[in-house]
């Protein structure tokens, strides 16, 4: 089992940061939206309804609570376009997925109604059906706006999350493969700290992800 400690020291100094700043949250950031809409002009509406700049609130606005599998894939595709950033190739990563999977917004919505209950179960349900080209970074990204934030909610778990875990706190979590097991470790451990700290899973998710991000992602607190 992992160590709720390790790691505490920068989690402190980061929250510290964030709050000496006015709690600022992660800055928005800009994206293609006309590579978007020639990668998949049949959802013209959903991605001309989303702001030139997109950040945590304007995709939540638009992904939580779906009551359908159309505003589920709304959801997915702002997550996605939000994920994906500047990035020449999400927007063909997600048309592969759409084309490759034709029932996934049905599957969408199921793990949506999951993520309200549990997240791991949330996360099987997309693992079970997993879409081309989107694999659990991605995933999670979607399962992380699809349900309001509480303490048992999903969170993001992607490379740059993984990186800070193994740098600052020597934990190995690998956030590759498929594996439900690895995702409520990775929960436990997250909300452990934030417990701990008297914070949010949420918001120590995304202190963590400033703290290590580069290049177009680049929102680093100053501590």
């Amino acid at each position: 089992m992992d160590s709720p400690d390790q790691g505490l020291d920068r989690l402190s100094m980061l929250l510290n940061a964030h709050a000496v700043s006015g709690s600022r949250r992660q800055r928005p950031i800009p994206w293609p939206r006309g590579r978007w809409l020639s990668w998949l002009p049949q959802h013209k509406d959903v991605i001309e309804r989303l702001p030139s700049s997109l950040d945590r609130t304007a995709v939540r606005s638009t992904a939580e609570s779906p009551t359908t599998s159309d505003q589920a894939l709304a959801g997915f595709l702002a997550a996605m376009i939000w994920g994906f950033g500047k990035s020449g190739y999400g927007p063909w990563r997600v048309c592969q997925a759409l084309t490759g999977r034709p029932d996934l917004p049905v599957v969408l919505l199921e793990a949506a109604k999951a993520a309200s209950v549990d997240p791991v179960a949330a996360y099987t349900v997309v693992a079970t059906h997993r879409p081309p080209r989107i694999g659990p970074a991605f995933a999670t990204k979607y399962l992380y706006f699809c349900v309001p934030e509480s303490s048992e909610s999903p969170l993001i778990l992607d490379r740059l999350v993984s990186g800070w875990l193994r740098e600052h706190a020597g934990v190995h979590i690998n956030p590759v493969p498929w594996s439900a097991s690895t995702y409520r470790r990775y929960l436990g451990l997250m909300k452990a700290w934030a417990d701990e700290l008297h914070s949010s899973p949420a918001l120590v998710e995304e202190l963590i992800f400033r703290d290590t991000a580069g290049g177009q992602w680049s929102d680093p607190l100053t501590l």
